[in-house]
């Protein structure tokens, strides 16, 4: 149901790496695309697209921390209280301050897409957590988007086995995003209207619990208009 105008603006999907976003999205876009054509944007399209090498694919590729530019985007070692981990340390990516403008300006490049007309989902990683999260939420209700926030989580047991499979993350990654993403200590259920946890759902499960919860608000917002 609903015309192409009344589906949400945004879909907003954030969790850590390797949690399953890129096929809940890719999903939703196939599943979707008779009713409402949606683009997508997220973190993976500003460190692998848009920025030039040096800003984070540089860093990337080294095996010396201590040589990347802390500018932009970066690795940062980091310690991990947790049994499950093999590596007593592992990495959490960092923004400089001019990775910090980048990242703000992708923000503003969303709310661009979606005032120009489109439909977008926004396939992110709140990698240093609360700040990024609220940046997203803030922007979007001041500019009255109409927004479904999605958070996916994963067991660490999953996540490191995914991380591993896929082999082009760095490894230790996932684990420290599974607990930061989201900030710390937050109810998912009052920062998201959907929490998934993808450890124990299909990917085709997960789609129609999204278009559930979109198909909800549209009702919703269809009772309240004038």
């Amino acid at each position: 149901g609903g015309g192409e105008r009344e589906w949400p603006q945004v879909i907003y999907i954030n969790g850590p790496s390797s949690s399953g976003k890129t096929t809940l999205r890719k999903g939703l876009q196939n599943r979707l695309k008779p009713k409402v054509t949606y683009l997508s944007t997220g973190i993976d399209i500003l460190l692998r697209e848009i920025l030039p090498e040096h800003c984070f694919l540089a860093n990337d590729a080294l095996r010396d921390l201590t040589k990347q530019d802390t500018d932009w985007f970066y690795w940062e070692p980091t310690s991990i209280n947790d049994s499950h981990s093999s590596h007593p340390t592992s990495v959490t990516l960092r923004c400089g301050p001019k990775g910090r403008k980048a990242w703000l300006g992708l923000v503003e490049c969303t709310l661009g897409l979606v005032r120009a007309g489109n439909h977008v989902i926004v396939d992110d990683v709140c990698f240093e957590g609360e700040w990024q999260l609220e940046a997203w939420k803030s922007r979007f209700e001041l500019e009255g988007v109409r927004v479904v926030m999605v958070g996916l989580h994963c067991h660490i047991d999953s996540l490191v086995k995914r991380e591993r499979e896929r082999g082009d993350r760095k490894m230790g990654s996932a684990m420290v995003q599974a607990s930061r993403v989201h900030g710390l200590g937050k109810d998912l259920n009052k920062v998201y209207d959907i929490v998934i946890d993808t450890r124990n759902t299909t990917p085709e499960d997960a789609v129609a619990q999204v278009v559930e919860v979109c198909l909800k608000k549209m009702i919703s917002r269809a009772k309240t208009s004038p």
